[in-house]
């Protein structure tokens, strides 16, 4: 939901003359389809620097499915940067620049939580739950990211609405660089 609202953020911002999209960083983990085509192809021609980044078998950013029957699919911008691996330091990944197509992460059939839940060998629910520290040597994860492990199993009634949304497992940067 974060990388969502990052992307539509984005849109706004350049939208209202707040900044020029030539001037922005646009770097989204795990983003739903969320757009449709027209929205997708203006975003990826008037952006230059927007990325989004998929974890291996992460299922967010393959909903909602798409609809062959109607065609009232969601779309990605591009360009679709795919780590088909645990996201550590020096692991290789695919740069996909025609995003949604049967290639890159979209080929992957078994999509999987703990792939959304872990980015760059960092556990983001525990890590977004203690404040986001720069340390993040101590927010490994306890599993391998292919394992199951249950959401119940992290305490949020003590949360901000700010870190439940980043135990939601996006991590979102639009930055200003001018």
């Amino acid at each position: 939901m974060g990388a969502s609202l990052a992307l539509i953020t984005s849109a706004y911002i350049a939208q209202t003359g707040m900044s020029n999209p030539q001037n922005m960083k646009v770097v989204l983990l795990g983003c739903p389809r969320c757009t449709d085509y027209d929205f997708a192809m203006w975003h990826s021609i008037n952006f230059p620097y927007s990325y989004h980044i998929i974890h291996a078998h992460d299922y967010a950013p393959r909903v909602p499915f798409f609809d062959n029957i109607d065609n009232i699919s969601l779309y990605h911008p591009r360009t679709e940067i795919w780590y088909n691996n645990e996201m550590r330091e020096g692991d290789s990944f695919v740069i996909c620049e025609q995003t949604d197509q049967p290639f890159c992460s979209s080929k992957i059939q078994n999509l999987s939580t703990p792939d959304h839940m872990h980015y760059f060998n960092i556990d983001i629910v525990r890590w977004s739950l203690s404040g986001c520290p720069k340390n993040r040597e101590d927010f490994k994860p306890i599993f391998g990211t292919h394992q199951r492990i249950h959401i119940e199993d992290y305490e949020f009634e003590n949360s901000s609405p700010v870190s439940y949304l980043l135990a939601s497992v996006v991590i979102v940067v639009v930055v200003n660089y001018l």
